[in-house]
């Protein structure tokens, strides 16, 4: 029986050396894969990194694009407020002046009559 023991101990054994080696492979396997995952992961880390950084750029380009677009919209607003001010002030001169003008043409007016009338009672006064 110690011979049959010592052949089944034996191959017992053996099967865990096997067993041992085979897991011993597969973690070697499994290490490599993960060393191998893990510089996949860092190419693709970087060629993201490298997309990324050229998206930040675009993002950066339309906004700074929409920005100018904004500054630009603003800039005409103003120059067309401006110019509308400047369109109201000289309508207003245009009102002032023309109420000068009626107010001095009525004024003429006046005086030519009081003018005529004092002339009719110069008249009146000498004819008489």
């Amino acid at each position: 029986m110690k011979g049959g023991m010592r052949v089944i101990s034996e191959g017992w054994q053996e099967e865990k050396k096997e067993s041992w080696v085979e897991s011993a492979e597969s973690e070697k396997r499994r290490q490599e894969e993960r060393e191998g995952k893990g510089v996949r992961r860092k190419m693709m880390k970087k060629e993201e990194t490298e997309v990324t950084g050229g998206e930040r750029q675009e993002a950066k380009k339309a906004v700074w694009e929409e920005g100018a677009e904004k500054e630009r919209k603003r800039e005409e607003e103003r120059e067309e407020e401006e110019i509308r001010k400047r369109g109201e002030v000289r309508a207003m001169e245009r009102l002032e002046e023309w109420k000068e003008n009626a107010e001095k043409e009525k004024k003429k007016r006046e005086d030519r009559m009081d003018g005529e009338e004092e002339n009719g009672r110069l008249e009146d006064e000498g004819g008489k």
